[in-house]
């Protein structure tokens, strides 16, 4: 029997392509050879139309992965959304084109942070379809180095166990150094659904954004990560207006992060194939 792969899916993501519209998404991800796209709507930042994204999405055979909003006390998500731009949001969601909506993570105060997530998950879910997914997502300069971060992010895990949500985790920002990414990753697994990153332009740095992103990627190879990769691309900044050169930074990240974790596929099936009975 054939061993069931182990490598995630791999969408584009749009934290931080402020220069590229939203319409011109769909021809990039085909182009990248990606599985979808991961939009950063919470950024504000691609003069959203989403019925345009939507049509454009459909017609290239794209789908929408995923959907990041800002926390739902923010004044566009109130409710049902004040303004146009926000029920144009929601009509997106609703018309059955995103598979997960994540709900960036409130400042927890003294309601702890699963505390705080059972607010955002409360307000929201009224307002997602019932087959549409819900995710809390965690901002890259929300990760703290210490040791009362970790026995909360375990506590939200198991809050997302008893009710039902999923967990994303954004890393394509400025990390904490001393964030402990390992035992971070660690506790929020299984629930893990979606982790966005930026891979370093430069594969040997060793320090600050570049090496908590190595240390990511070589924990979820490790832990056999089969959630969502959401990938940021990398590129000059006289280059992220230009479609194809996107494109081809998506498409460097995702064949190198593939080829990790098809090294650890073979592995497991190897060692699959050693430990089955001699029948001969």
């Amino acid at each position: 029997m054939r061993t069931p792969t182990l490598s995630p899916s791999f969408t584009l993501s749009t934290a931080g392509s402020s220069l590229i519209t939203a319409t011109a998404l769909p021809a990039i991800t085909v182009m990248s050879q990606l599985e979808g796209l991961d939009l950063a709507l919470s950024q504000g930042s691609l003069g959203l139309r989403p019925e345009h994204l939507a049509t454009r999405a459909a017609a290239a055979g794209v789908s929408i992965r995923s959907v990041w909003l800002a926390p739902p006390r923010s004044p566009h998500l109130e409710g049902r959304g004040v303004g146009q731009r926000g029920q144009q949001v929601w009509a997106l969601v609703s018309a059955g084109s995103v598979d997960t909506v994540v709900v960036e993570r409130t400042k927890h105060g003294r309601a702890g942070m699963a505390g705080a997530a059972s607010l955002d998950i409360a307000r929201i879910r009224p307002l997602v379809p019932s087959k549409t997914q819900i995710a809390i997502g965690l901002q890259s300069h929300d990760l703290e180095g210490n040791r009362a971060h970790l026995i909360a992010l375990a506590a939200l895990r198991r809050y997302a166990e008893e009710w039902d949500f999923q967990l994303a985790l954004d890393l394509s920002g400025r990390v904490d150094p001393n964030w402990e990414v390992e035992a971070a990753l660690m506790r929020l697994l299984p629930r893990l659904k979606i982790v966005r990153l930026r891979l370093p332009t430069c594969p040997q740095a060793q320090h600050g954004l570049d090496r908590t992103t190595a240390r990511a990627i070589a924990t979820l190879t490790d832990l056999r990560f089969r959630g969502t990769i959401a990938i940021v691309p990398s590129v000059r900044m006289w280059q992220r207006w230009w479609p194809p050169a996107i494109a081809e930074a998506a498409q460097t990240s995702a064949s190198a992060l593939r080829e990790r974790f098809a090294t650890v596929q073979h592995s497991v099936e190897f060692e699959s194939f050693r430990e089955r009975p001699n029948l001969l």
